[in-house]
């Protein structure tokens, strides 16, 4: 349901969105899912991929994304090896934006 809403608010926009976090489900399952059936971009990750446990991590559920038309672009994304920040590793990414 709130990929759906994501969606519904940021999906036809053209301006400059991105959206990162947790989204406590694996790239194959919603919402992930549907988020890229309709179109939006999850930044592939240079590395290991897998965010949670921080301690040992087995899944990747912590992603970055822009909607089909949003004018920004990942150019660089990956896991941070931090282990004590959070139960999750942090995601680090580069996000291109147009000058306006």
């Amino acid at each position: 349901e709130q990929a759906g809403t994501l969606h519904a608010l940021f999906g036809d926009r053209a301006e400059t969105v991105v959206v990162a976090g947790d989204f406590n489900a694996v790239s194959e399952l919603p919402p992930v899912a549907l988020l890229r059936a309709r179109g939006w971009r999850v930044a592939g990750k240079t590395g290991e991929a897998g965010t949670f446990p921080a301690d040992v991590p087995g899944r990747e559920i912590d992603f970055v994304m822009t909607p089909p038309k949003s004018s920004a672009a990942v150019t660089a994304c990956w896991v941070d090896g931090e282990l004590l920040a959070s139960d999750h590793r942090p995601v680090v990414a580069y996000v291109s934006v147009p000058f306006q």
